[in-house]
Order: structure tokens, then sequence, then C-alpha cells
């Protein structure tokens, strides 16, 4: 399968579900920037929402800046990081988020608990499969 890059960012409505129950943040300039607790909008739809991205820098963005989840329902208490395109990850990220735990915990009230991943919360997505790694719990890992 080839898609484009905004083809597989892209929400699709089989995405609902899984989208308005999460919380969905991008790492910005070393902010955390939420979207709105129930938005159907994918990364790619709210960085275009807020001006960040267009064709013309979508893929550098997506590689510069670090995105993810946190999903808190009665079966799941998770937060994803990933970037690139895909959902990557390399040392320089886990790094990167480790160090930034405690700032990330606090914005995004994670408790101890909380599962921390890196990649994807299932795969494949649209037929790729991306690698996930679990680094342990919020409270092991700070």
């Amino acid at each position: 399968m080839n898609l484009s890059p905004s083809e597989l960012l892209k929400s699709t409505p089989d995405d609902y579900d899984f989208h308005t129950q999460r919380t969905m943040f991008w790492i910005v300039n070393d902010e955390i920037v939420t979207a709105l607790i129930g938005t159907p909008l994918s990364h790619l739809e709210m960085a275009q929402s807020l001006g960040w991205v267009d064709d013309s820098n979508l893929e550098p963005f997506f590689n510069e800046n670090p995105r993810g989840f946190y999903l808190s329902t009665n079966t799941d208490n998770r937060v994803h990081f990933y970037q690139g395109v895909g959902f990557g990850f390399d040392k320089q990220l886990k790094t990167k988020i480790l160090f930034e735990l405690p700032l990330i915990r606090e914005k995004l009230k994670l408790n101890d608990a909380t599962e921390v991943f890196f990649g994807p919360k299932d795969s494949p997505i649209k037929g790729i499969d991306y690698p996930i790694e679990r680094a342990g719990t919020v409270g092991e890992l700070t």
C-alpha cells in the first residue's frame, strides 16, 4: 500500500470511537498542546487547524515534533508517544519524553499507574505494521 503522508494521517470513520475517547496532544517548541477532549480529529487535522502544517511542511513538522495521546477509560490508563509521518520512535525521542515526563504528567493529569508506551496503541494501521514498546508506568519512570 502506497499512501501519501496526508492519506496515512487523515481520520477515517473507523477512527471516530477511539479519537473521541482519547486526549490528543503535540509537543511543539517544548510546549504540550492538547486538543479539545472528545475531538474526532487526527493529529494531522489538529495541526492543520492550528496553522502548523500544510502540504509543503507536513513531513518536517511531523519529524521534528513529538505527539501522542492519553487514554483513560474503565479498561485503559495509558499514554503513547511517537513522531514522524508514521508512528515511530527512537532513542532520542524516548530520552526526551522520559526527561519531560514530570511536566507531561502534570499537564495531562497522569497518575502513577498510567502505562507509558512508544508507538501507536494498535498495529497495523492502514496496512502498515508499527513497533510498540512499553516503557513502564509513570510511577516507575518518575
